[in-house]
């Protein structure tokens, strides 16, 4: 009596195993029909995700925005200062590449702010990292400086 289960090749079970089950096939039959294919899977990709609000988009790009910058949050006006003058992040990040985007950040935002913006861009996430250890160090030892001092007392 035969298996009611046709025998899984290895392969197969190893997409199972390995967790690559989802990966999309796409049946073609020739090279020629692939981009048929990709474009009627790009249309109902497309078709079934429901788009954002010009709204909301900007609403999160204000959002993010407000702390693409070393330390505390830009304020309100910092912020639509910035949305007015790029297109997006990635626009914004461009400006603190370019010499006169960076004179044009500081113009708008004064020194200190356009600075901060551009650091955040030029000097990445390694710089905040920094600056917090930096901060939680002079926190951590800001008790025991207090405690000596009374002790001096």
């Amino acid at each position: 009596m035969a298996s009611a289960e046709a025998p899984v090749p290895d392969r197969i079970l190893s997409i199972l195993t390995q967790g690559m089950a989802h990966v999309p096939i796409i049946p073609v039959s020739s090279t020629a029909e692939l981009v048929t294919r990709l474009d009627v899977l790009r249309r109902q990709c497309t078709a079934n995700v429901p788009r954002q609000s010009h709204a909301q988009e900007m609403a999160e790009v204000r959002a993010l925005a407000s702390h693409c910058v070393h330390g505390q949050a830009l304020s309100h006006e910092r912020v639509n200062v910035l949305t007015d003058i790029s297109s997006g992040l990635g626009s914004l990040a461009q400006l603190a590449f370019d010499r006169e985007g960076r004179r044009k950040l500081c113009d708008l935002l004064e020194d200190e702010e356009g600075n901060r913006v551009i650091s955040f861009f030029v000097n990445g996430h390694e710089t905040t990292l920094r600056l917090e250890m930096r901060m939680r160090e002079q926190a951590a030892q800001a008790p025991r400086n207090l405690q000596m001092g009374s002790a001096n007392l």
